[in-house]
């Protein structure tokens, strides 16, 4: 199903010189096509204002480190039919054409340990604790596609009767149903791979809604609300382009997007694994589920808003 995608990604992905402009390339070789691939720091055509906050030294010194600082490739599931598009900050010192799919499908990843009832992942990397991220992603976006959900107190209680947290059967299914992409492409040595201000500002414009518009996805589920932010600050110089705040809670809103003419629909929630607020108790809480099931009902009653 995503070869139909592809031809359109690798466009916008030459646009922006961060894919080999010859034709003769065979795309179905990952690790051939990754040495290729060249290096977002050096080639993209905005590498001079995303990274000029980072000192030269850093950046030359870090070059031969950063070697997996290159385009990734959406993950797009199995069985993915324009359902939902997950959106994510970037990726954390990793990258690659196909290090998206790698970290969804290859035997320590996000389907595999789902299946094995995990809710922290650390992708057999040894020395690391693991990320509750991938599992939230699966959580927050079950309940915008499943359609017989409930709540009993601040648990969302899934049609098998089953908190959400914990019916891996459902998280499994979701996973295979969505797509993800980052909204920032580049990956930055240290400090958690944070991008920097001009990243998130640059990068969603010249890649992150042109995907969308590829993808074409019914709704969008944005993981940080720096992400959303980010759309905001672009909406202000891009005249085809608009973002729209219709409702808003503490951990989670929603909100739609305009682009190129097409109209979308979306949520956000808090960075699934943001550090716990005096206002809020905690990106990793399952309030954020109750509230974003909340907010999906209000949405539903007030807009007939349906998958």
């Amino acid at each position: 199903m995503e070869k139909i995608y592809r031809d359109e990604l690798i466009k916008i992905y030459k646009e922006n010189a961060v894919f080999p402009s010859h034709d003769e390339i065979d795309l179905d070789d990952y690790d051939k096509l990754n040495d290729i691939l060249p290096l977002l720091h050096n080639s993209c055509l905005h590498h001079e204002k995303c990274w000029k906050n980072i000192g030269k030294q850093d950046k030359n010194s870090g070059k031969e480190k950063l070697d997996y600082n290159r385009i990734s490739y959406p993950y797009i599931g199995e069985e993915y039919k324009n359902q939902v598009l997950c959106i994510g900050i970037n990726l954390y010192d990793w990258g690659g054409w196909n290090a998206l799919k790698n970290l969804f499908c290859e035997e320590n990843g996000v389907i595999k340990s789902l299946e094995k009832n995990k809710k922290r992942m650390n992708f057999g990397v040894e020395n690391y604790r693991g990320t509750l991220f991938f599992h939230r992603l699966a959580v927050y976006a079950s309940i915008i596609l499943e359609k017989h959900l409930n709540t009993y107190g601040k648990t969302v209680i899934s049609q098998n009767g089953k908190n959400i947290y914990d019916d891996f059967e459902v998280l499994v299914g979701t996973v295979k149903k969505m797509a993800f992409v980052e909204a920032v492409k580049c990956s930055p040595k240290g400090n958690r791979s944070c991008p920097t201000r001009e990243m998130l500002a640059t990068c969603p414009q010249y890649f992150l809604l042109k995907e969308i518009l590829v993808l074409k996805p019914e709704v969008i589920l944005i993981l940080s609300k720096e992400v959303l932010e980010a759309l905001k600050e672009a909406s202000n110089v891009i005249h085809s382009f608009s973002v729209k705040d219709v409702s808003y809670s503490q951990p989670c809103g929603f909100y739609e997007l305009g682009i190129e003419g097409q109209n979308f629909k979306g949520f956000w929630v808090i960075h699934p694994t943001a550090p716990k607020r005096k206002s809020f108790s905690g990106g990793v809480s399952a309030e954020i589920a109750c509230e974003l099931f909340k907010l999906k009902k209000t949405i539903q009653s007030s807009q007939g808003f349906f998958l």
